[in-house]
């Protein structure tokens, strides 16, 4: 059964059309699950921060493959933001790719430890 299914995985014309209307299902539930969770964190990191007391123009940037590569992720993000923090609010967060986010974010901790002390 498990060489069976390692062939499926690695050959998937060899599958079945029902078996890769299932495995693409569970993959966009999935994708719909990990969008409404970062919304949710989003909405509470912005909310703790009380930006949503007086919500300016704000940017989140996102590095890698599932936001830059699966655009139909970007569309969920964008939809489960409308959703848990209004259209209001949504329409002030700009969500954008960026590339090399990794070194950005370090460099961006590197600099505010060096001015705590």
């Amino acid at each position: 059964m498990l060489e069976s299914n390692i062939v499926v995985l690695l050959h998937p014309q060899s599958a079945l059309p029902a078996g890769r209307a299932q495995v693409r299902d569970v993959c966009l539930i999935v994708s719909q699950r990990s969008a409404d969770l970062v919304a949710a964190a989003l909405h509470a990191l912005l909310t703790h921060m009380r930006w949503t007391d007086a919500p300016t123009r704000t940017g989140i940037v996102f590095d890698g493959g599932v936001y830059v590569r699966f655009g139909r992720y970007r569309a969920m993000l964008a939809s489960a933001l409308r959703r848990q923090m209004g259209r209001r609010l949504a329409s002030r967060v700009a969500c954008r790719p960026v590339h090399d986010g990794s070194c950005l974010g370090a460099a961006v901790l590197a600099a505010a430890a060096a001015q705590m002390g």
